[in-house]
């Protein structure tokens, strides 16, 4: 078998559109994940007892630990292709129907505030409202794990906005449960996690 100049050639240029964009992509992926973490934060958070692994699955980190009695998971998902990057902060839920609020669908054009017809509980109202001030988009009750989500952004939260978040999921967990309106979760909807 004769290789030709002409041949090798033509190998040198597959392997090199092959190889460019590999490790561009490959090098964006760290750039990605090296930005999700903060030394700094990490360190307050092993201050306080909270652990701080990286996920097998996508290379970011998972915070999990116990904060005044309640179990948390913070967990960090890079984006990847049309799925947006996510901070998502779970603790264990009530058993019961489950619900999705948004800030976005929390209002309806004529300023009714969806929250309230969601929670008979002022207090369970003003959690809402205050994770959605924390930077949170999205909460949800699926099964038995109550989460609030942050979405377009995976970042560690510094550990006085963690710990006001997951002080927030506690007050929502302890509720009264959640009226007829809003929308509502399919039965045995699971976790996409």
């Amino acid at each position: 078998m004769d290789i030709t100049w002409q041949g090798l050639q033509l190998l040198l240029l597959v392997g090199l559109v092959v190889t460019v964009p590999t490790v561009f992509v490959l090098w964006m992926m760290r750039r990605q994940l090296r930005a999700m973490r903060s030394p700094e934060i990490e360190a307050e958070y092993a201050q306080v007892g909270f652990h701080v692994a990286i996920s097998w699955k996508h290379g970011a980190p998972i915070v999990t630990g116990l904060d005044h009695g309640t179990p948390f998971e913070l967990a960090l998902q890079p984006g990847a292709g049309s799925t947006p990057a996510r901070t998502i902060l779970g603790v264990p839920g009530a058993a019961g129907e489950g619900f999705t609020i948004s800030r976005e669908a929390s209002r309806d054009l004529s300023g009714h505030d969806f929250v309230e017809s969601m929670f008979s509980d002022v207090k369970t109202q003003e959690s809402v409202r205050a994770l959605f001030r924390l930077g949170f988009d999205t909460i949800e009750l699926r099964g038995e794990k109550l989460r609030a989500i942050r979405h377009f952004q995976a970042s560690l939260l510094p550990l006085y906005a963690l710990r006001t978040a997951i002080g927030q999921l506690t007050v929502l967990r302890a509720a009264p449960r959640v009226r007829g309106s809003g929308r509502k979760e399919r039965p045995g909807a699971g976790w996409a996690h």
